[in-house]
């Protein structure tokens, strides 16, 4: 605010507002898990709203959220790379034991994705996983 940086103000007043109603709806503290899967879900949403307006032929709304998008992934944990996704997921595969294929992609998309936490893009782990039970 002292900067007078109207866009940094508007984004992160957005996300605070994101950020209580999810405390309210909890009636209680969020905690840091939580507050990841909020801003994410916050992410997720502008990536869909540009995508809209990309379509639509609004590349200054799309250019905006955008912004938004690059500008609330800087307060994120970093994410995982591929090979440590694709590591996590072999060892997952390997856990489950036995012919694992097609029919068990749910069984392994839970179980990655409760190993792996929260600072991982479920799109990557989905392919990962697709390319293994191939």
């Amino acid at each position: 605010m002292k900067s007078r940086d109207e866009f940094a103000v508007r984004v992160l007043r957005s996300a605070k507002t994101a950020l209580d109603a999810a405390e309210k709806d909890k009636k209680s503290e969020l905690d840091d898990n939580e507050v990841i899967k909020v801003l994410k879900k916050r992410i997720k949403q502008s990536e869909d709203a540009r995508q809209q307006a990309a379509a639509g032929g609004r590349d200054d709304l799309a250019g905006t959220e955008g912004k938004e998008i690059e500008f609330l992934k800087k307060y994120l944990p970093a994410e995982m790379s591929e090979a440590e996704v694709t590591a996590a997921v072999e060892e997952v595969v390997s856990e489950l034991g036995g012919e694992v294929t097609q029919k068990d992609f749910g069984r392994v998309m839970g179980a990655a994705m409760k190993k792996l936490g929260g600072n991982v893009d479920g799109n990557l782990v989905k392919k990962i996983v697709q390319e293994k039970l191939k």
